[in-house]
């Protein structure tokens, strides 16, 4: 513990207690075993991401969308350099059918000649299609959207460089230093045996003087400036020539300036909640009919568009 009461009214502290995993939607117990009083660090960064995914809806998409003759159009495009390689045959005719409606009498013939040659084993599907896009001047729309995946365990990266005034504060900083190595590292267990290791401490940081009056289990507050839910260090580094002049005070041993750097990872995700927002009010029920709905709903219009009664009248079902 340090208790610098010379930082005064804007300073940080880092509680440190042993390992208890809670669940990751659940704060669970932390008992404080040692508290370290620091300056504000250099920064007070605070980035909040999330797991997003990029991905192309391709056909999936056109269905979305509600356009019957649009989707078939497009599938065939995706799919007409199998076509040509592989025989008409190979799609059906709802593929082949929007195909010669796109590109006319001819494109049927040549896909058929080309076919019953052999040839098409010389052109991959994927050039054929492309040659045929550009010669119609069109392209399936390939429905890009983000999908959302999950929350993310945040990193935070803080860091301070000291200046003691004298050999007393600076040997105060170098077991602050050593505190914190000790908490980010693992101990032997059973008997010291190194066969297995105890996880290293939990870390809670709170920033004073906007956690004031704070509560447990986080000790945020409304006015909170940073809100960090439990974390395990990733790393810590120091440097004892931060000015890169190495200097140390009369005994030797201890420097004159000290730069330490702490890496964090949350072991708790942020939600919503946690920032003011409401909880989610369906349940599980209302979500299982939803899903059951839609899914049964987007097999219904596919197997619309790719029949071949839907190539003929691409209209059909939309009513």
């Amino acid at each position: 513990m340090a208790d610098n009461t010379f930082l005064g009214k804007y300073h940080c502290m880092i509680r440190l207690g042993e390992y208890s995993r809670p669940n990751p939607m659940s704060p669970g117990d932390f008992k404080t075993t040692k508290y370290i009083k620091l300056p504000l660090p250099l920064e007070l960064r605070d980035d909040t991401p999330v797991a997003l995914t990029n991905l192309d809806l391709t056909s999936t998409g056109d269905l979305i969308n509600g356009s019957f003759a649009g989707g078939a159009a497009a599938y065939a495009l995706r799919k007409s350099g199998d076509v040509i390689s592989g025989g008409a045959s190979a799609l059906g005719g709802a593929a082949a059918g929007a195909i010669g409606n796109l590109g006319g009498e001819a494109l049927g013939d040549a896909a058929q000649s080309a076919v019953g040659g052999g040839i098409a084993e010389a052109f991959p599907p994927d050039q054929v299609a492309s040659a045929i896009q550009q010669s119609l001047g069109a392209a399936p729309n390939p429905n890009p959207s983000i999908m959302f995946t999950g929350p993310t365990l945040r990193e935070f990266n803080f860091s301070w460089t000291f200046y003691p005034r004298n050999l007393q504060e600076s040997r105060a900083i170098k077991n602050v230093v050593e505190t914190l190595k000790r908490a980010a590292l693992p101990a032997t267990t059973f008997s010291k045996s190194a066969s297995v290791l105890s996880y290293p401490n939990i870390v809670q940081m709170n920033f004073y003087p906007w956690d004031g009056g704070g509560k447990a289990p986080y000790g945020w507050s409304k006015n909170s400036i940073i809100k960090m839910k439990k974390c395990m260090m990733q790393a810590v580094n120091v440097n004892y020539a931060p000015s890169n002049v190495p200097a140390f005070f009369g005994d030797g041993e201890s420097p004159v300036a000290i730069g330490l750097s702490i890496n964090l990872r949350e072991i708790e995700y942020m939600m919503s909640h946690d920032w003011g927002g409401s909880p989610g009010s369906k349940s599980e029920a209302d979500l299982q009919g939803q899903v059951t709905a839609q899914g049964t709903n987007l097999l219904n219009q596919s197997t619309q568009i790719l029949t071949p009664a839907n190539a003929d009248n691409p209209q059909q079902g939309t009513q």
